[in-house]
């Protein structure tokens, strides 16, 4: 069970990031393969096979435009650390080796945490880099990966690892037996020892038992260890999920030494043979699976055949499985993505319609995953796939698309890329470095640039929000405690401070609106995308008052001698307040303790403003980002790639008010009344000391 506290933060600031951002048909059996795009021995319309410049291209486009330090020490920049060392490896272009060293080292110059198997699987990055360079540096990151494992990481009753650590409990996630299971063999090779291995060969035995489908050979999404579900709860199986399942198997087919296969409780190869047979089975004509891959209700989308076509090729190239039979399905499913490759006006070469990260759900849920160009692990899985198929040899020529799909767009690259249009280009592709440089460039050109102002802000307040998970990591593997993590938290008060004062030039613009095509935070792992919306005065003041609010309660608690404890009820939360008021007026002094007080008013007073300017508006609603039917508990709410369409109320009573109560409520009315009277009851705090 999570501690309610770490709950109740993790709410927070997921809050934080939302104001701030803030029955099915089965596939059948694969009509014959039919493509422009695939040149057969008797078809002259193309001569070169394009899959090796494509990988290339790939590469050169991502690395040129995302400086490795600002990718996370996270899953996502790890499978694609891997492609491009097989690309190196096979291209003998040292260049994409150095990045992904260049990536390594950073991170352990600055430090980085294990806390999940999400944050697991760069140590298998750095293992390979270790075998190319010798430096025990990042033989080190193994020795902590294989710790986290088998000292520190949540685990199932059976001994299954947890997938993301504090934040999902007793859960099995099947993306695990890809993020910890290429290192743990490659450790158990580093350190000439089969524990590793075996740990590996224990969690085959329990992920199958819970996840696996004895009917297709597939894997379910989720098991929740506290409740004995799985998620889908219908026969539905998650395309990219079991992609990482087959190319880990594949893997562990070959690499598993005999002491760890002997503990497997299933024939591994007959497992792989059912689960390709079910791949093969799924397989569109055009070699793009759905998302769901026995849905053809669900969209389709390009990563899943990716890592198909990696599994099967390594299994190829190991010798464990015919070539003859399996090179025509390889390339199908290369040539799948191969017909999702694009140019955008910058000549960036783009890999298109790659879903963003993906948490367990039903079939509604899956369909409402954005997909978007040049997704991190997508060109990783591009890469790993072309160049094993390289490795086995080529069978057909392979050629890019000629016409784009009407339903695989992208943003588009603004020519030229001047100011916050370019700076909200760059938030849309996740480079936060570039959109603060565009919006730099803005404010020196007009101070007064509320898009500037607002959205330069807003990355600073999505950081915030990144940095305290990031520190309850830390606190979940004993690097700190919950004393350090709210240390921590204080030495951000001065960016908050600094997003309210940026908030507050947003504000003057009493005409202040800008959409935003989409926000991709790509700096905390996991490629996490909001979708379009359109952000209002009213947002700007839920902002300001957010980064009021909690940068006065960061100056209350850090200036408090007492460990952090969640009170309870009113009365709890009014002595904690007190207490701290206290504390830190003890410490420092009472003016300072007020300052902090007056803070979170003043975050109160924006608040109400924010209620009242979203309130005020008169025009369509349909894509802003707090529409003013929310605030009135009225019809539905969603946010695109973040929360589905949901009843208003529905969503308010998964808080946990009562329905009753809902029902009665006059919105926004007694939210405001509720916001003032807080203002009093802290008010009436400053005179008690």
């Amino acid at each position: 069970m999570l501690r309610p506290w770490v709950i109740v933060l993790a709410v927070l600031f997921t809050l934080v990031a939302a104001f701030a951002v803030a029955g099915c048909d089965e596939g059948g059996e694969p009509s014959e393969w039919e493509s422009p795009d695939v040149v057969g021995d008797d078809d002259d319309a193309a001569t070169e096979d394009e899959v090796p410049a494509t990988a290339v291209a790939l590469a050169d486009s991502w690395t040129a435009y995302h400086d490795p330090a600002a990718l996370a020490w996270s899953w996502d920049a790890a499978v694609l650390m891997m492609g491009l060392m097989d690309l190196s490896r096979v291209t003998g272009d040292a260049s994409y080796a150095d990045y992904a060293l260049a990536w390594l080292d950073h991170h352990i110059d600055a430090g980085y945490t294990i806390a999940s198997s999400d944050t697991a699987v760069p140590a298998a990055v750095a293992l390979l880099a270790w075998r190319a360079t010798g430096d025990d540096r990042y033989l080190a990151v193994g020795d902590d990966a294989w710790d986290y494992i088998e000292n520190k990481a949540g685990r199932t009753s059976d001994g299954g690892l947890n997938h993301l650590g504090w934040i999902s409990g007793n859960e099995l996630w099947i993306d695990s037996l890809f993020m910890i299971g290429p290192f743990l063999m490659d450790y158990a090779d580093a350190v000439g020892d089969d524990a590793p291995a075996r740990e590996y060969a224990h969690q085959l035995n329990v992920f199958r038992k819970h996840l696996r489908d004895d009917a297709t050979g597939l894997y379910r999404h989720r098991y929740d260890d506290d409740t004995g579900e799985v998620a889908p709860s219908e026969a539905l199986f998650w395309g990219r999920g079991n992609g990482w399942v087959f190319a880990a198997q594949n893997i562990a087919a070959a690499r598993l030494p005999e002491s760890a296969r002997a503990d497997l409780e299933f024939d591994l190869e007959a497992d792989l043979d059912a689960m390709r047979a079910s791949i093969v089975a799924a397989t569109p004509p055009d070699g793009r699976f759905h998302t769901i891959v026995n849905a053809a209700s669900s969209y389709q989308e390009t990563s899943a055949g990716l890592l198909f076509a990696y599994g099967l090729a390594t299994a190829v190239r190991d010798g464990r499985t015919d070539r003859a039979a399996s090179i025509d399905w390889i390339e199908r499913w290369i040539a799948g993505a191969m017909r999702e490759i694009a140019e955008d006006a910058a000549q960036d070469t783009l890999l298109l319609g790659v879903s963003y990260g993906t948490s367990p759900g039903d079939l509604a849920y899956y369909n409402q995953v954005m997909k978007g160009e040049n997704v991190s692990y997508g060109i990783g899985a591009f890469l790993l796939a072309a160049t094993a198929r390289e490795e086995i040899g080529r069978e057909r020529v392979l050629a890019r698309a000629t016409i784009r799909k009407a339903d695989e767009t992208y943003v588009e690259h603004p020519i030229p890329c001047e100011g916050s249009t370019c700076g909200k280009f760059h938030l849309a592709r996740g480079n936060f470095d570039r959109a603060k440089g565009s919006f730099a460039e803005a404010l020196g050109a007009n101070p007064a640039d509320s898009e500037a102002l607002f959205f330069d802000a807003l990355v600073d307040t999505v950081r915030v929000g990144v940095g305290v998970v990031q520190q309850l990591d830390k606190e979940y593997v004993g690097e700190t405690d919950m004393d350090g993590v709210i240390a921590w938290i204080a030495t951000q008060r001065p960016v908050l401070q600094s997003v309210s004062a940026r908030m507050a030039g947003a504000e003057a613009n009493a005409e202040f609106s800008s959409r935003l095509e989409r926000l991709l935070i790509i700096e905390s792992g996991g490629h996490n995308a909001v979708g379009k919306r359109e952000y209002d005065l009213g947002e700007a003041y839920l902002v300001d008052a957010v980064a009021h609010v909690l940068s006065g309660g960061l100056a209350l608690l850090g200036g408090g001698e007492k460990s952090f404890a969640l009170p309870h009820g009113a009365a709890g939360w009014f002595a904690a307040i007190r207490d701290a008021h206290r504390a830190f007026a003890q410490r420092a002094t009472k003016s300072e303790a007020d300052d902090a007080i007056d803070e979170i008013i003043a975050g109160i007073d924006d608040l109400i403003a924010g209620i009242n300017a979203i309130m005020a508006e008169i025009d369509d609603q349909s894509d802003d980002l707090i529409p003013k039917n929310l605030l009135k508990l009225e019809g539905t709410f969603g946010i695109p790639g973040i929360l589905q369409e949901t009843d208003v109320k529905e969503l308010v009573a998964g808080l946990g008010l009562p329905a009753d109560l809902l029902a009665n409520l006059d919105m926004p009315a007694a939210l405001i009344d509720l916001l003032e009277t807080i203002q009093a009851v802290l008010e009436a705090v400053k005179l008690i000391v």
